[in-house]
């Protein structure tokens, strides 16, 4: 029975000490694609619908359209009223429910999928 116990320590020893942890996973960029069209994310403060067209809609009290594309294995945005694409590492969690985009500067933004 020793033996047995000492086993099951060693192999729970060796586990995360958080369970529900993420692990984040890039996409390239048919995944990356297919990971936001026609699908609604919610953040903290607002939701955010992807167009396959290549139209965003962010909805925090006020809607704001915008421009989404794929370029680099990146998302890319355009807000009205610049010109400027902005682009952002994209990862999904390994459960499949939520992404995250990743600044240049290291900051991200969660989202998690509207059913």
């Amino acid at each position: 029975m020793r033996p047995y116990v000492a086993t099951i320590f060693f192999f729970f020893g060796l586990m995360p000490v958080d369970l529900g942890a993420d692990t984040w996973i890039s996409l390239n960029n048919k995944a990356l694609f297919n990971a936001l069209a026609d699908k609604t994310l919610a953040y903290e403060d607002a939701i955010q619908r992807f167009y396959s067209d290549g139209n965003t809609l962010y909805d925090a009290g006020q809607e704001s359209w915008g421009k989404w594309r794929v370029e680099g294995d990146k998302y890319c945005s355009l807000w009205p009223p610049t010109d400027q694409w902005d682009c952002y590492f994209f990862e999904m969690n390994s459960r499949g429910d939520g992404v995250r985009f990743v600044a240049k500067d290291g900051s991200a933004t969660i989202g998690r999928y509207v059913k």
